[in-house]
């Protein structure tokens, strides 16, 4: 099915109305109007970009972004504080030479510093894929020339889809009876990466790949509609069967509420047009997650084929070669550690969730099941290859 998706339509959810159009108007206006007419003057082209697989988990190089248009002095950076590979809300290391002092940058693109922690996703035709969040920016941290102009229209154009939670108290996972989340991760806005009920849908295509090197992405946040709720109960009407039918092809989302999980843009866009899901974007400001005025963009740079790496040629080992892990859905109690029957990676535990398997596990008759994205992620860190 050849649909583009809408990601002006947003449907009317708990009272709360959001004219994305006007918010887009708003947004660009207030850009535009902060650039000078100089800006659009000729400005030297930023160096050629060749992406490399391996370097998705390190931090751009300061001039490089700078060069296209971002100042990385306003990003709100997840290689803050002390490295630390395991601990932390963002773990990241420093990659050294032999001499265990000089720093060595994965290539002219990036620093030497790497997170070692990914994050599960799916791109829009429902291919599992893996990325990293490198940080978060508003409008203010485009440069007031071309380039930032640019860095802007592609930041607007790449959408990553989060589903945040829904404020219901729903089953829980012995010992907890029940679970009801807190309001932060039901927020129509979301509060970042940490209130996801499914891995995120990533809208990324051929030209991604070359077209954005930065990794910039605006963020949008999915929420099921009080028509969705009804529908759980509801298998006369299209739209329920609809998605109960989803429902039952998928699986259901980690909140275990009834909900179907999500994996391709069609299914986005078709639950938008039946009024199913509700679709917003932060406007963008220097204030935190859970609320409109949160940052609207996201660094997250995602693997193209982390199944071609080779760990037998130096600096092809993509994520086979590194020690790092993949990310477990919040609300996870989730234990990391070094795996000593095989130095290239870590085990990863989870000691405890209130809701729901996490990740859920989906249909296993889907090819897009949720638990083969952590599967595929184990054997690529283990074998340098996609499970068989």
């Amino acid at each position: 099915m050849n649909k583009t998706l809408n990601h002006d339509a947003v449907t009317p959810f708990e009272g709360m109305k959001m004219n994305t159009n006007f918010l887009k108007i708003v947004v660009s206006t207030v850009f535009l109007m902060a650039l000078p007419v100089a800006s659009f003057a000729q400005v030297h082209e930023p160096p050629p970009f060749t992406f490399k697989d391996r370097c998705v988990p390190y931090e751009v190089d300061h001039d490089f972004m700078l060069a296209n248009g971002v100042d990385p002095t306003k990003i709100l950076t997840t290689f803050g504080g002390t490295p630390n590979p395991t601990g932390g809300n963002a773990p990241w290391v420093i990659d050294y030479e032999a001499d265990e002092v000089t720093e060595k940058p994965c290539d002219e693109f990036h620093t030497a510093k790497r997170r070692t922690r990914y994050i599960g996703c799916h791109f829009y035709d429902g291919t599992p894929c893996y990325t990293t969040t490198n940080g978060t920016l508003d409008q203010s941290a485009f440069t007031d020339d071309a380039a930032g102009r640019i860095a802007f229209d592609i930041a607007e154009h790449f959408v990553i889809y989060e589903v945040a939670q829904q404020l219901e108290t729903g089953p829980g996972v012995p010992p907890v009876p029940t679970y009801t989340p807190i309001p932060i991760a039901t927020d129509p806005f979301a509060g970042g990466f940490g209130v996801m009920t499914q891995t995120k849908i990533f809208n990324a295509t051929g030209s991604y790949w070359d077209d954005n090197p930065l990794g910039l992405w605006k963020i949008g946040f999915i929420q099921f509609t009080p028509k969705a709720s009804a529908c759980r109960s509801d298998f006369v009407t299209p739209d329920c069967v609809f998605m109960n039918t989803m429902t039952a092809n998928n699986g259901t989302n980690g909140q275990m509420l009834g909900y179907p999980l999500i994996y391709t843009g069609d299914e986005i866009f078709d639950l938008t047009e039946r009024g199913l899901i509700s679709l917003r974007y932060r406007i963008g400001a220097n204030s935190g997650g859970g609320q409109p005025e949160g940052p609207r963009y996201i660094l997250c740079p995602v693997h193209e084929a982390p199944e071609k790496g080779n760990i037998l040629i130096p600096d092809q080992d993509i994520i086979q070669g590194f020690p790092t892990h993949i990310e477990f859905q919040v609300t996870s109690a989730m234990l990391v550690f070094p795996d000593f029957t095989n130095p290239r990676g870590h085990i990863r535990f989870s000691v405890a969730f209130p809701f729901g398997p996490t990740p859920p596990d989906g249909n296993p008759a889907s090819p897009f099941a949720e638990k083969t994205v952590y599967d595929n992620f184990d054997c690529l860190q283990r074998t340098g290859s996609f499970c068989p």
